[in-house]
């Protein structure tokens, strides 16, 4: 698997028109074309990531072909969502599986059919992401730059990450990316509400709804327990897997964990503008 930017397709640079079949967005530094032939595909692409949209050689060319016209309803994206994505090596190609959709990787460039979602294409974004930008973990959680501080708040569903984001200046609310083994840096990827951009991680906030606004500093094993469960596992990658746990260790060891208790209101922006200790 190449982990640079040498592509098998030559550099692109496409607008992002209603006439063009391509668009290119950023995925947290990392740049990729998504090519349909549908235009009704293209729609939803466009809307699913209509901040993360530039102009740049890509990295990553990702083909998309539509094998079903029925739009799936929000129940049935949910439980697609939720499975995960499937590695297989397979000669010089990479087969990828996940619900409904399938493809193949070959050096920069990506086949892949599946339904008319842009669920798999999330699945690519994410997987492609870890890899060329090792080390790297993607959580559960929102990226959010305050006053200069890149601030990665985790949790589990309806802790209240998408609230802080729009309080907050979210890079992201769905999926963070952390980069690095002591200077970490905060990545936006793009998924739900964001935009692009990165920031030095200066703290790891585990989100709780509470009645008042607080933060307390937790130790190593908590931090560890609870942490793990948000964190995007490369299951089916060994090699990985184990990169993974080694660089959830040292975050923990290197960047201050709270737990952070907060009523969902701007209020809450006033603790977290405050620095954090080392």
């Amino acid at each position: 698997m190449q982990s640079g930017p040498d592509l098998v397709n030559p550099p692109i640079v496409v607008n992002d028109t209603a006439a063009s079949n391509t668009v290119v967005i950023d995925t947290g530094g990392l740049t990729v074309a998504i090519e349909c032939d549908d235009p009704t595909w293209r729609a939803l692409a466009r809307a699913r990531w209509r901040d993360y949209v530039i102009d740049r050689p890509a990295d990553l060319w990702v083909r998309y072909c539509v094998d079903s016209p029925t739009e799936l309803d929000e129940h049935e994206l949910a439980a697609a969502r939720a499975v995960p994505l499937r590695s297989q090596q397979r000669g010089g190609d990479l087969e990828l599986m996940g619900h409904a959709f399938h493809g193949r990787m070959r050096g920069s460039t990506v086949e892949l059919t599946g339904p008319m979602a842009t669920y798999p294409v999330d699945h690519i974004l994410l997987f492609a992401w870890r890899r060329r930008r090792a080390p790297a973990l993607v959580l559960h959680a929102a990226a959010l730059v305050v006053e200069g501080q890149g601030l990665l708040c985790t949790g589990p569903s309806g802790a209240g990450k998408s609230t802080l984001a729009k309080l907050g200046q979210g890079l992201c609310d769905e999926f963070a990316g952390v980069r690095g083994d002591r200077d970490f840096e905060l990545v936006g990827l793009p998924f739900w509400q964001g935009r692009s951009g990165s920031a030095p991680l200066d703290a790891v906030y585990l989100l709780v709804h509470g009645h008042r606004n607080e933060r307390l500093r937790i130790g190593a094993e908590e931090a560890f327990a609870r942490l793990r469960a948000q964190v995007v596992w490369p299951r089916d990658e060994p090699i990985a897997l184990t990169a993974a746990f080694d660089q959830l260790a040292d975050l923990i060891l290197y960047v201050p964990i709270y737990e952070f208790r907060f009523r969902p209101e701007p209020s809450a922006l006033d603790l977290l503008r405050r620095k954090v200790a080392a």
